[in-house]
């Protein structure tokens, strides 16, 4: 009696003497269960996995919601709303802040090898205990370092710490320098600790002045931990209780006017779903395709098997003589099948460890918690899982479907055709495989499409040849709108100097890097109906010149010039979106504007109104927008708004001829050195590349390549399905075919009759993949662009492709029917 590893090592032996037959297999097999490891990876990691918070599912993201201005409006929570619910809310245990909700900010700091700029975020220091973070050197925040006041003080992150610092123990207690100004360092964070939506290098006290009055001004991000038993919607309950006494608490900012027309309340939602946001419906799409690719993976390794044991009747016929029993066959078969699959998990791991580092290299705009994906001992045990079941299909079915006649020993091995059920088993494993592929064609193939039409949308802007960068300034040098205004002109000045540019301007956000927010807009000519909302508008500093190198169509009138900026007399642009929205039907061009809560501030008047510009996303609306000079007028007061002081973070854009637009950075950089070399720039990039990581663009593309991956994987799978089982036709009918051509049958006949049998399991499999398609891809519906589910032109795509794919892989052994010898084929 054989042990069971005698019996492993034999069927390594018996394998190794196939190898076309092994390699298939393992290559069949690790294909699919490497595209389900992947992807499930993905979505346990990002997905479900909890964020890497103590007791994270306690944390909740707080934002003001303005229902009268559309369903996707949000702003932050205001200093006010803050502090109400600190004081009030007994559902929430802690409520954090951290500042800047809708842009990315980085500061510059003097590090030992020159001025670096590094992510950085202000925030209030409970925000860290909402977080549960520890100090990894040092000490957090405390009360008096968010007391205005106090000595400026500044929190390292680990990365930050072990890059700039070299991981220097004594930095405790040192001053760096942070925007020009000294602070002292009081600890440095824990390793791997981040806030869940960015990662920041330096974090500063956010200093809120409790004194100061109530204001209508949502430009921060709320995060709060639940009171121990509290649940999201309890706290959702409470706070719109504590949102709706707001115009009484303060009456100065929230009116019960406002609270009417804007539809105002809070909104409680957990921090896992804001930071995940769609992209769940991404990676469960994904994992029902390659589930897909998995079952036409099985079918074929349970076709290449079926077809092995086909080849192998004589041997079973014997065996059976000697009194083996099928059980004992189908487990002698399962050891086979136990080696090929223990071989296609190795293959598989290696894919998969490989293949979770390409999403993010293409399209890491698109994945939250990307730097979180790795491929653990968990995927590694799913991926044994995959195999062992894989196994227990494809190993024991061929042995028990199998006719073993033992006259086939008394008729010396003659050769016999499959019996019509083995046949149909075949084909029906085929046929499926056909099906499924097509299923996933058609779901790439809309992804493709989607594509297309998504980054074929005008963004209102000519998008090739621009360069964009930020320009800092430091607050110390750079305090006064004088400063900062002349810095920015001479700037732009020198860099349209340059011999390969052609323009040259600033702004405060970017197209496709959300601006800040937006804000209650108002015209005296034209005042907002009773019981209707005003207008909310986006508003932006801009310096003369920016929509000029962006290539935005001025409609009307023409943007402010330089001379009027200094003098304090230039007016604003605003987009096509905000006229219609403000002065339906009307001439915008020398109307005033004005902002919510301005009272008698003097008033901006429109000076030009430009095309619409998308900044949200290509699948956004335009932009409701004002764009605003980087100086204010004469005589304004600058603590009426948040956007009429010092702007000391432009976003710098070139409009350039060069080839590549990244050359112009060393020349870019020798100006700012020479103007000043204590002001770092930002990073450089391009306004292509700027797009193509936008949130829609990036995760359309991530899914496109993603399914694109899977229906190649599907559409190879299905080709080698084919051509072995057309290969075993010409294999089973060596003698009928050698007889024909004997009795001088022609050859396109004798290849039209193999044809035919494929023709004919491709067109049963098209019709169920057709429609399976039209059903299943009805849930792509929410991540498609201006592209229907059941597009005719992707359809018929797809199956052409299917059929030619079909064509290519039974043409070969086809045609190698014509070339079988009539003597050899008679004499067998």
């Amino acid at each position: 009696m054989l042990t069971l590893s005698s019996q492993f090592r034999i069927a390594a032996r018996e394998l190794a003497r196939s190898p076309t037959f092994t390699g298939l297999a393992v290559l069949t097999l690790a294909l699919g269960i490497g595209s389900v490891t992947t992807t499930v990876a993905m979505l346990d990691q990002v997905v479900l996995r909890p964020l890497p918070y103590p007791e994270a599912d306690r944390l909740v993201s707080l934002r003001s919601v303005v229902q009268r201005q559309g369903t996707g409006e949000e702003w932050g929570l205001s200093q006010a709303g803050y502090g109400y619910f600190t004081e009030h809310a007994s559902t929430l245990e802690a409520v954090g802040l951290i500042d800047n909700l809708w842009v990315d900010v980085e500061v510059t700091l003097a590090g030992p090898d020159g001025a670096v700029r590094v992510p950085a975020d202000s925030i209030t220091g409970t925000l860290l205990s909402v977080l549960g973070a520890r100090p990894f050197l040092g000490r957090l925040f405390a009360s008096d370092d968010d007391r205005a006041g106090a000595p400026l003080t500044v929190l390292l992150s680990h990365e930050l710490w072990t890059t700039q610092f070299g991981a220097d123990s004594s930095i405790v207690g040192r001053q760096i320098q942070v925007e020009g100004a000294p602070r002292e360092v009081i600890g440095v964070l824990e390793p791997g600790f981040r806030y869940p939506l960015e990662a920041a290098g330096v974090w500063v006290p956010l200093r809120l002045d409790p004194g100061r009055p109530p204001a209508n001004e949502h430009d921060l991000a709320g995060l709060a931990r639940l009171a121990p038993g509290a649940t999201v919607d309890d706290a959702q309950a409470e706070l719109d209780r504590l949102t709706a006494r707001f115009s009484e608490e303060f009456p100065g900012a929230y009116d019960a006017e406002f609270m009417e027309e804007w539809g105002f309340t809070t909104r409680v939602e957990p921090l896992h779903d804001v930071v995940i946001g769609s992209f769940d419906r991404v990676l469960w799409t994904l994992v029902a395709g390659v589930a897909l690719v998995l079952l036409i993976a099985l079918a074929n390794a349970a076709n290449l098997f079926l077809l092995r044991a086909e080849v192998r009747r004589d041997e079973l016929a014997v065996r059976v003589a000697h009194g083996a029993s099928r059980g004992r066959l189908a487990r002698d078969a399962w050891i086979d099948a136990l080696v090929v699959c223990g071989a296609a998990v190795v293959v598989a791991i290696l894919l998969s460890s490989l293949a979770l580092t390409l999403p993010g290299r293409i399209a890491a705009g698109a994945i939250p918690r990307f730097d979180e994906i790795e491929f653990g001992w968990r995927m590694a045990g799913l991926a044994a899982a995959l195999g062992l079941i894989a196994s227990a299909v494809v190993g024991p079915l061929p042995p028990l479907l199998a006719r073993i006649d033992l006259t086939m020993l008394r008729e010396g091995g003659q050769s016999h055709t499959a019996s019509a059920g083995r046949q149909t088993v075949r084909r029906f494993l085929v046929g499926g495989q056909v099906a499924v592929a097509l299923m996933l064609l058609v779901a790439a193939g809309l992804m493709i499409r989607s594509l297309d039409r998504l980054t074929g949308q005008d963004p209102g802007f000519e998008r090739t040849q621009l360069l964009a960068f930020q320009v800092p300034l430091p607050a110390m040098r750079y305090g006064d709108t004088d400063a900062s205004a002349r810095f920015y002109r001479d700037l732009m000045q020198r860099l349209v100097a340059l011999p390969e540019v052609s323009a040259a301007g600033g702004a405060t956000a970017l197209p496709f890097r959300r601006p800040d927010g937006c804000f209650a807009t108002y015209s005296d000519e034209s005042p907002v109906p009773p019981g209707e909302p005003p207008a909310c508008v986006t508003v932006m500093a801009a310096t003369p010149g920016y929509l000029e190198a962006l290539g935005a169509s001025m409609e009307r009138g023409r943007p402010a010039t330089w001379r009027e900026v200094e003098a304090g007399t230039a007016d604003v642009v605003v987009t096509r979106s905000t006229a219609d929205r403000i002065w339906p039907g009307q001439e915008a061009v020398g109307r005033s504007i004005r902002g919510y809560g301005w009272g008698d501030a003097p008033r901006y008047r429109v000076a030009g109104v430009v095309a619409d510009i998308r900044s949200d996303g290509l699948d956004a609306e335009p932009l409701r927008a004002v764009f605003l000079p980087i100086r204010p007028l004469a005589g304004m007061n600058l603590d009426w708004g948040p956007f009429w002081g010092a702007e000391r973070e432009l976003h710098v854009v070139l409009r350039t001829s060069a080839e590549s637009p990244e050359s112009l950075v060393p020349a870019i950089r020798a100006i700012l050195n020479e103007m000043d070399p204590g002001v770092a720039p930002g990073v450089f990039e391009t306004m292509s590349s700027l797009i193509a990581r936008s949130e829609s663009v990036a995760r359309t593309s991530l899914l496109m390549l993603l399914l694109g991956l899977a229906g190649a994987l599907a559409l190879f799978l299905c080709a080698v399905g084919l051509y072995g089982v057309v290969s075993y036709f010409v294999q089973e009918r060596t003698r009928e075919i050698g007889l024909r051509i004997a009795l001088g049958g022609r050859t396109h006949v004798v290849v039209g009759s193999v044809l035919r049998q494929v023709v004919g399991i491709a067109a049963v499999g098209v019709a169920v993949g057709l429609v399976g398609s039209v059903l299943g891809t009805r849930l792509l519906g929410a991540l498609l662009f201006e592209i229907q589910p059941n597009d005719p032109l992707t359809l018929a795509a797809a199956v052409l492709v299917l059929l030619g794919v079909t064509g290519v892989a039974a043409w070969r052994p086809a045609t190698r029917a014509t070339r079988i010898d009539p003597a050899i084929a008679l004499r067998e």
